[in-house]
C-alpha cells in the first residue's frame, strides 16, 4: 500500500529568507520574504490588523514569514496607503482605496500555483469581505484567521471607547477619532459597517486561531463553532499579542499556523 506523502523538513542548507520592500505606484509599501528570486510554488498574502495593533503584530508576522520561506513559500505584507511607511495620512485612509490598490497588485500573484491568505484581527474582516474579488483572480487554497475581529459595529464602538479613555495626542477635530495617537476619520465608520465579513461556504480550507490565556475555548468561540460546524477552530494558549509591543511567547501561534500552511509544525521550533 502506498503511503501518503509526508511533510518534508525544510532544507537546513537553504539560504536565509530574503527581505525586500518596494513601493507600489510610489504610494504604498509592499514587503516580501522569499528564498530565491522569482515566483515560487506558493504565496501567502497577509491582510494586517488596524493601527497600533499592526505595530504589535509586525514582529510575529515577520517571524512567520521567515519560517515559511524555508518551505519555499513567499510572503507578501502590505502597508496600505496612510499606514506604516506608506505615503498619505492616516486621517485620510479609505477601505475602498485599500481594496482598489490591492486588486491592482493581484496579477503579480497569478504567477503562483496557489495562494494562501492570512487575516489578522481587523485584517480578517477585510479578507472575508474582499474574498470574492480575491478568488476571482487567484487560486486560493487556504485561509488562516488570527483572532478575527468580524463584528464591525463592536469594532467601531471599541475605537470610540479608546478615544474616551485615552489621552488626546493629536489635534482635536470634528472629523476624526483620536485613538492611541491615530487620527481615525469618522467617514471610515460607513465603510466599516458596510463590510460583509462572512465565513466562506466554499470548500476552501479555513482555520480560525483563537487565543486565550488558558488555551481553552471561550463562550464566543463556542458560538462561532456551533454556527459553522465545518469551520476548523483551534484555541491556543497565548497572551493578547495584538496589544503588546513587547515580544510575547508566540510558539503555539506560529506552530499552529505552520501546521495549517505547510503541514510540518514539528520542524518549526
Amino acid at each position: 500500500m502506498q503511503l501518503p506523502d509526508m511533510p518534508q523538513k525544510p532544507d537546513v542548507t537553504a539560504p536565509q529568507a530574503i527581505l525586500n520592500g518596494r513601493f507600489i505606484d510610489n504610494r504604498w509599501l509592499l514587503t516580501q520574504w522569499h528564498t530565491t528570486p522569482g515566483p515560487g510554488h506558493t504565496a501567502l498574502l497577509i491582510l494586517p490588523p488596524f493601527a497600533e495593533e499592526m505595530n504589535c503584530c509586525r514582529r510575529l508576522l515577520a517571524k512567520l514569514a521567515r519560517q515559511l520561506a524555508g518551505f519555499g513559500i513567499d510572503t507578501f505584507l502590505p502597508d496600505f496607503a496612510g499606514t506604516g511607511d506608506s505615503a498619505g495620512q492616516f486621517s485620510q485612509i479609505s477601505l475602498q482605496q485599500w481594496r482598489a490598490d490591492l486588486l491592482q497588485f493581484l496579477p503579480e500573484l497569478q504567477q503562483y500555483s496557489q495562494v494562501q491568505l492570512l487575516g489578522c484581527r481587523f485584517g480578517a474582516a477585510l479578507l472575508l469581505d474582499w474574498l470574492p474579488a480575491l478568488q476571482a483572480q487567484l487560486k486560493i487554497s487556504q485561509i488562516l484567521l488570527w483572532q478575527p475581529q468580524l463584528q464591525t459595529d463592536r469594532f467601531w464602538q471599541q475605537l470610540q471607547r479608546q478615544q474616551l479613555l485615552g489621552t488626546v495626542t493629536v489635534a482635536a477635530s470634528e472629523h476624526t477619532l483620536d485613538v492611541a495617537g491615530y487620527a481615525v476619520p469618522l467617514q471610515l465608520r460607513t465603510e466599516i459597517q458596510a463590510l460583509q465579513s462572512h465565513l466562506p461556504t466554499s470548500s476552501t480550507a479555513v482555520l480560525w486561531l483563537e487565543s486565550s490565556l488558558t488555551g481553552e475555548i471561550g463562550a464566543a468561540a463556542k458560538k462561532i463553532q456551533q454556527a459553522h460546524p465545518s469551520l476548523q477552530l483551534q484555541t491556543i494558549r497565548a497572551t493578547p499579542y495584538w496589544l503588546s509591543q513587547e515580544p510575547t511567547d508566540s510558539g503555539e501561534l506560529i506552530s499552529a499556523s505552520l501546521t495549517f500552511l505547510t503541514g510540518a509544525a514539528e520542524w518549526t521550533r
